[in-house]
């Protein structure tokens, strides 16, 4: 975990937008990780875990459902000011 949020955290202090997508088991380790890099306020987005054993449809489920939270991170709005985003068919 240390190692992703160390490069999000690079990328960020770029300019350049970054998510980090992290499972439930990794969030404290995640939180502490970004408290000890300096940036307290970072927000990893959850998805479920865990995704390894996931068939293809499964982890485009767990996309779509972490989709609007990974547009909220990236441009700094929550969820009422952003557009609707189109269902994936």
């Amino acid at each position: 975990m240390s190692c992703g949020l160390h490069d999000v955290l690079a990328f960020e202090d770029r300019g350049i937008p970054t998510v980090l997508l992290c499972t439930e088991p990794f969030l404290d380790s995640a939180r502490d990780h970004a408290h000890a890099y300096g940036n307290p306020d970072y927000q990893a987005v959850r998805v479920g875990h865990p995704v390894a054993s996931l068939r293809p449809e499964e982890v485009c489920r767990r996309a779509d459902e972490a989709l609007v939270r990974i547009v909220e991170v990236l441009t700094g709005q929550p969820k009422h000011e952003m557009a609707s985003v189109p269902e994936r068919h």
